[in-house]
């Protein structure tokens, strides 16, 4: 049987803002890893005696990002051949380590994408009624890095 990695989006930090499939893979996760601890919702974690680990330690030790992105992904793949893993990060949809571990273990693990409402989605819903025209196209500012012109 494949080692199991459900990712989770937890959006800007509202817990009122989580979906249902969010909160109970959350709950129930046998090992629940946080991106970073440095989101608003690990206050809401702790205050609800729900057990994490962040990856902060990672971050603070990795040379770059892509180094970086590399040791979140052996560190899931390890811990998942161990216990069924829930790695929670705020937008699953935009966020690199998320790529990574689709891109590296998609074959080594069963792994499971619940979609979260973003920081976008809540920042954008507020501004539509100061917009002329609702056609509002988004890109990542690091997606211009990797492009060339």
């Amino acid at each position: 049987m494949k080692p199991s990695i459900v990712i989770v989006s937890l959006g800007p930090g509202d817990p009122d803002l989580l979906n249902t499939k969010t909160i109970k893979a959350i709950q129930n996760a046998a090992s629940l890893v946080l991106r970073t601890a440095q989101h608003p919702i690990a206050a809401w974690l702790e205050r609800n005696n729900i057990c994490y680990t962040s990856l902060d330690n990672l971050y603070d030790n990795a040379e770059d990002f892509d180094t970086l992105n590399k040791e979140i992904v052996m560190y899931l793949h390890r811990l998942s051949s161990c216990t069924d893993v829930v790695y929670a990060v705020p937008d699953a949809s935009s966020d690199h380590t998320v790529r990574s571990v689709l891109a590296e273990l998609s074959e080594k693990a069963d792994i499971t994408v619940i979609p979260g409402l973003s920081s976008y989605d809540m920042y954008l819903s507020s501004s539509l009624p100061f917009l002329s025209d609702y056609a509002v196209t988004s890109v990542s500012a690091s997606d211009f890095l990797l492009t060339s012109y």
